[in-house]
């Protein structure tokens, strides 16, 4: 119960910070996005690999010439497995996240094609955690947060079309584990959005 309440408190911060961000008067630009995680957990164990989730959600464009700050909002799922014994259901770690980068972006004004690129921290917060073939471990932490990069371009259309790819690097083990084991998450997703 407490765990729901903290999910809604952070959505409706989320909602609250998206809406003031969408009334200044600048000329800010919405862009919807959805698109597929890649995530793995280098060294978390030795028989670990990894796994595809999904990513949706939205990112505000806040332009300054050639550069624009970047705040985003999304549901990205980050999960790792591991192969079965003996025919058994492989135990799978899903953990869900709200995920939000505040992102710094520069492009190059190339008529009909504008690549950019995307760098800057983000803060992730729990949403929810599953392990197939098991309970989700207590020691799961609720919190964690990172660097993002990544690069891609907007075809100049009435509403552009923007395709990205970007790379994420946990900061923050997503767990308390034995010393020696790495579970900081690494992440690739590849994003499809369109602007508003």
């Amino acid at each position: 119960m407490r765990r729901s309440l903290r999910v809604v408190r952070r959505c409706a911060v989320v909602v609250g910070v998206v809406g003031m961000l969408m009334a200044l008067p600048l000329e800010a630009q919405f862009t919807p996005r959805v698109g597929l995680t890649y995530a793995t957990q280098p060294n978390a164990a030795p028989d670990f690999t990894d796994r595809i989730g999904i990513v949706l959600g939205g990112s505000l464009n806040i332009p300054f010439g050639l550069f624009s700050i970047q705040p985003e909002a999304l549901y990205v799922q980050k999960r790792v497995t591991q192969p079965g014994i003996n025919g058994a259901t492989p135990p799978t770690l899903r953990v869900d996240y709200l995920e939000i980068p505040l992102l710094l972006r520069v492009g190059l004004p190339i008529p009909g094609f504008n690549p950019f690129a995307v760098a800057g921290p983000m803060i992730d917060f729990e949403l929810g955690c599953n392990l197939v073939a098991g309970m989700c471990p207590q020691s799961v932490k609720n919190q964690s947060y990172g660097f993002a990069v990544g690069g891609g371009f907007r075809m100049g259309l009435v509403l552009p079309l923007q395709l990205e790819g970007r790379y994420t690097w946990g900061l923050r083990d997503v767990g308390d584990v034995a010393s020696g084991l790495d579970q900081r998450t690494r992440t690739f997703m590849l994003m499809v959005g369109l602007g508003f």
